[in-house]
């Protein structure tokens, strides 16, 4: 609710008084994908397990995984970026250049993006974040959690 709040204090705001009146409507999931032999050496295209989706919350929140099973849609180069790849951290630990720190992995991660609640109520400024999951060569267990309100 805290990131939330720094977005828009109003929205912030709904949220608690619907909480309140109607308790948290806001959900904490597992998904199980299991593994598939044809993952290994695929394209992102022959992997995916989920197709794409936008999820109906203000917020998802998901930890980072070095399993590679998470792509998020980049509008600015219409292309799906894998948010699991260690390549995608490669500009953070350009940053972190010459300091004595181990190098940073997508477990060292929170992934979160929005959903369509966040783009209706800030009429499309924040674009909820299509995303679809992908197959690995072994189980995939994933968690996440979804802020959530009543209008979702």
């Amino acid at each position: 609710v805290g990131l939330l709040e720094r977005v828009d204090a109003a929205a912030a705001a709904e949220w608690r008084n619907q909480v309140a009146e109607d308790g948290d409507p806001s959900v904490c999931d597992a998904f199980l994908y299991p593994a598939a032999s044809s993952a290994e050496g695929a394209t992102s295209e022959q992997r995916v397990a989920m197709s794409s989706h936008k999820d109906p919350g203000w917020f998802t929140v998901k930890q980072g995984s070095l399993d590679g099973g998470l792509e998020v849609f980049d509008r600015s180069t219409e292309a799906w970026v894998n948010v699991e790849d260690r390549s995608f951290y490669d500009s953070i630990d350009a940053c972190t250049e010459g300091s004595s720190q181990t190098p940073l992995e997508p477990e060292d991660f929170v992934v979160i993006f929005a959903g369509e609640r966040l783009e209706t109520w800030s009429e499309g400024a924040i674009p909820a974040v299509p995303h679809r999951s992908l197959s690995c060569v072994a189980d995939r267990l994933s968690f996440i959690y979804e802020l959530r309100d009543h209008e979702c």
